[in-house]
């Protein structure tokens, strides 16, 4: 049986990252794709020398990455965001493909691609299937000042920055509706779960 890639994605503050975590807990394979990009921030030095050219001495705290300054600067510029993605991208998907290999050689059957710039890369087009995580404006206004202690005006930015939700899950082949509750959310997730290894082990997948 052939690894079947599953992409999982949502708009900032929708709670993707949460639905990784429980299907990591249900056994799965997931892949993130942001992580890995964090990591070449931190760790390889052509992408920290490029990061000082694009941003300044303002992406740094002495030797550290200054990820809030990054993330406030990519939201509201959208050259620069481009320019960054375009650093990245390549190296963070060359990565995945390595990770997923090595999946495959452990006989997995499935992995999840999580990624908040699933469709806007085009990279889901590549994948078997995506799973969308939505949430109201409201919530996701309120989970990000929560979460990354900044004012309302820079989540909406942040929101607006992204794809909107609405055409996010024109390319779903599943929606999880995050506005409730963690226990609410778990069941969601275990029912899309159930129907991708029903799928799988039904060849339904191409």
């Amino acid at each position: 049986m052939s690894l079947k890639k599953i992409g999982l994605t949502g708009g900032v503050g929708a709670g993707k990252s949460t639905v990784a975590e429980l299907l990591r807990k249900e056994g799965v394979v997931v892949i993130d794709l942001d992580a890995i990009g964090q990591q070449l921030l931190d760790k390889n030095r052509t992408v920290r020398a490029s990061i000082r050219n694009l941003f300044g001495e303002a992406a740094f705290h002495g030797d550290q990455i200054n990820r809030k300054a990054i993330r406030e600067i990519i939201f509201t510029d959208v050259t620069k965001r481009q320019k960054l993605e375009a650093l990245l991208h390549p190296l963070i998907l060359d990565r995945f493909n390595k990770l997923s290999a090595k999946a495959q050689s452990e006989r997995h059957s499935v992995i999840v691609c999580e990624a908040a710039l699933l469709i806007e890369s085009g990279y889901h087009k590549q994948l078997d299937g995506l799973i969308v995580v939505t949430a109201s404006e409201t919530t996701r206004l309120r989970r990000l000042m929560e979460r990354d202690h900044i004012s309302e005006s820079l989540a909406q930015q942040m929101i607006r920055s992204q794809l909107p939700q609405s055409e996010k899950t024109k390319h779903a082949t599943e929606i999880i509706d995050n506005d409730g509750d963690k226990t609410m959310l778990h069941h969601r997730v275990t029912e899309v779960l159930a129907r991708l290894k029903t799928a799988i082990s039904s060849s339904l997948f191409c």
